[in-house]
């Protein structure tokens, strides 16, 4: 079994870096056609920092939030919870 500990080990030092370089050729390759020029011009720009997701440094107070809103907020903390606590990835 993986843990979540090598599994993130192995995403930082070998996939961040093959990601990156597809990436790359993508964006350097003349024949890419303009889909694929465009999501990767974006995908670049959002790892960098320079674009956000709309409405992603807009956060919602819980005095602001409907019931439906709050309810999701919970199941997704609790998630978070819960996901931080197992110890392996693949059961």
């Amino acid at each position: 079994m993986t843990s979540k500990s090598e599994f993130r080990r192995l995403v930082r030092d070998e996939g961040v870096p093959a990601a990156f370089n597809g990436l790359m050729r993508v964006l350097q390759d003349p024949k890419a056609s303009a889909t694929a020029l465009a999501s990767a011009s974006r995908t670049m720009l959002e790892a960098a920092g320079v674009l956000k997701a709309p409405d992603e440094d807009v956060t919602k107070q819980p005095h602001e939030m409907t019931a439906a809103e709050l309810d999701s907020e919970i199941r997704r903390l609790r998630k978070a919870g819960q996901s931080r606590s197992e110890d392996d990835l693949f059961d």
